[in-house]
């Protein structure tokens, strides 16, 4: 059966905080949609051979579709603030990444975070 990303709610919109809960609820909103594994996807569907086959085309086809969609439900799932940050990005891959990254941390960072807050707390 073929998902209908129509059907869904509007999916959860990021403004900037509170990335952790909306995380959790675009990539439920993504599952939903069946794009969650073009996210998860590190390439562009592979490029049609020499002398395809109506079937190959169809599935390439598909596959391009796919990401685009994928792309859409991130494109949509951030305000007009963010959007700007990642407008150049060419994955849904890359623009996941990037968002966690930027609003999550890397482990360097949330572990200064955490010293931080440590340190606020002691004083």
């Amino acid at each position: 059966m073929a998902s209908n990303i129509y059907s869904l709610a509007s999916p959860p919109v990021f403004t900037g905080e509170n990335y952790h809960m909306w995380a959790v609820r675009i990539k439920t909103y993504i599952q939903a949609c069946d794009f969650w594994d073009v996210v998860e996807q590190k390439h562009d569907p592979q490029p049609l051979p020499v002398d395809p086959t109506i079937a190959q085309i169809r599935n390439h086809l598909e596959e391009r579709a796919r990401k685009f969609k994928a792309q859409t439900c991130l494109y949509s799932a951030v305000s007009e603030a963010i959007f700007p940050r990642i407008i150049a990005l060419d994955t849904a891959k890359q623009i996941w990444n990037y968002l966690k990254e930027e609003f999550h941390g890397n482990e360097r960072t949330i572990q200064m975070q955490v010293l931080n807050l440590r340190k606020e707390f002691e004083m």
